[in-house]
């Protein structure tokens, strides 16, 4: 009996989805009516008297009656391109924004937090900077060519500090 049961499931649910997604849908096979067509023209004074325009889709070869409208475009403006913060050199200090490896000592979503931090570094006498790189606000104490010297730079800031740093290659 169960069989059954699943068979007829699986019947009904075949004719659904033949019904919704692959059934030809013409509300108006089978009957003499046409649509109703509404012309709203004669009701308001908004609309165009009629549209006289022809579209390729509508008739396979284009008579000399019937014209393609033509559109008028609004030239593109060309705008600047503004970069967020492109790699340059610090005057106030010695790192390299531009070099390839800089050692990060914070990256903040929050512009207030990163400031938080670089004051903080600041006031203990380092030399810091802050950058946005990947849409974060990058702390930065060092920057360097090489990815040795960098790791360097990073250990002796640990052993300095204690607190964390992280090698960022650009």
């Amino acid at each position: 009996m169960n069989v059954l049961k699943w068979i007829l499931y699986l019947a009904a649910l075949g004719g659904f989805i033949w019904f919704v997604f692959f059934r030809e849908f013409n509300p108006f096979s089978g009957t003499d009516n046409p649509p109703v067509v509404t012309d709203i023209t004669s009701d308001s004074s908004a609309y165009t008297e009629t549209d006289t325009t022809s579209y390729a889709y509508e008739s396979d070869t284009a008579s000399e009656e019937t014209y393609l409208e033509e559109e008028t475009i609004d030239p593109i403006v060309e705008e600047e391109v503004v970069v967020d913060n492109p790699p340059k050199e610090t005057p106030s200090t010695g790192i390299q924004l531009g070099d390839k490896y800089l050692v990060v000592v914070g990256s903040f979503g929050s512009k207030a937090n990163a400031n938080k931090l670089e004051k903080s570094l600041r006031k203990k006498g380092m030399e810091v900077t802050q950058t946005k790189i990947r849409n974060l606000n990058r702390v930065v104490i060092a920057s360097a060519t090489d990815e040795a010297s960098a790791e360097a730079i990073k250990s002796d800031y640990l052993q300095k500090t204690g607190a964390s740093a992280f090698v960022l290659e650009q």
